[in-house]
């Protein structure tokens, strides 16, 4: 199980994160919605057709605020194996992150995650 975060942002309204992984070693079996695109009518679209790609899109919406500050979980990923070894979970540069205006928030870093299989 990996979790997707943005980290510290403020005035955040919606995120697109494109991830890469190793189709040959790992295997998406799930992919849910974070505290994001929480409430009765979340905008949460994934995109998982290209084989070792995950596209998320995922919208902030709340009568009381256009926006969200703080620690968000984007989304949660759940992989299978598929072969012993390491094998690391990659954002792609082309991510990014939205104010309720449309412009960009800049991304400072991108964490990378690894999963080793025994």
């Amino acid at each position: 199980q990996t979790q997707i975060y943005a980290m510290g942002v403020e005035n955040l309204r919606g995120v697109n994160v494109l991830i890469e992984y190793d189709e040959t070693k790992l295997s998406l079996q799930n992919l849910n919605n974070g505290s994001l695109a929480d409430g009765t009518n979340p905008l949460f679209f994934t995109d998982t057709d290209t084989p070792g790609r995950i596209e998320i899109s995922s919208v902030y919406m709340s009568a009381d605020s256009g926006s969200v500050d703080g620690n968000l979980k984007i989304a949660e990923l759940i992989f299978s194996t598929i072969s012993i070894g390491s094998s690391t979970i990659d954002f792609m540069n082309e991510s990014e992150m939205l104010d309720p205006d449309d412009n960009l928030i800049e991304i400072k870093g991108f964490a990378q995650g690894v999963v080793n299989a025994l």
